[in-house]
């Protein structure tokens, strides 16, 4: 699906290239004319939970350094770029076709 991006500063040191929710809207329109079933890439987006639990483990770093950690429906995957250099390894999983299926992240 391509679509363009837009870099987004998360914290401090921190920016992720986000898809362009305009470009997306048009890109996933065109889409869904030709394949009626093609699911709406909620990954594509920055979710408030997904912004929560980032800030709480930058806060609480000590639940994930040196350990490996698992990140169940990651979508964008914020809160494992977050951590990835404290975390020991890190499984990112991803329902969608289209973005992260299952990848490792060794430190």
């Amino acid at each position: 699906m391509p679509y363009q991006t837009i870099l987004t500063e998360i914290a401090k040191n921190l920016s992720i290239n986000i898809p362009d929710p305009e470009s997306l809207k048009k890109t996933y329109d065109g889409l869904r004319e030709t394949d009626e079933n093609l699911s709406f890439p909620f990954w594509a987006k920055i979710w408030p939970s997904s912004k929560a639990i980032t800030a709480f483990l930058m806060e609480n770093i000590h639940f994930v350094e040196s350990k490996t950690v698992l990140e169940i429906g990651a979508g964008i995957g914020l809160p494992s770029f977050t951590i990835s250099n404290y975390a020991a390894k890190l499984i990112i999983s991803e329902r969608n076709q289209c973005h992260i299926v299952l990848s490792a992240f060794p430190h």
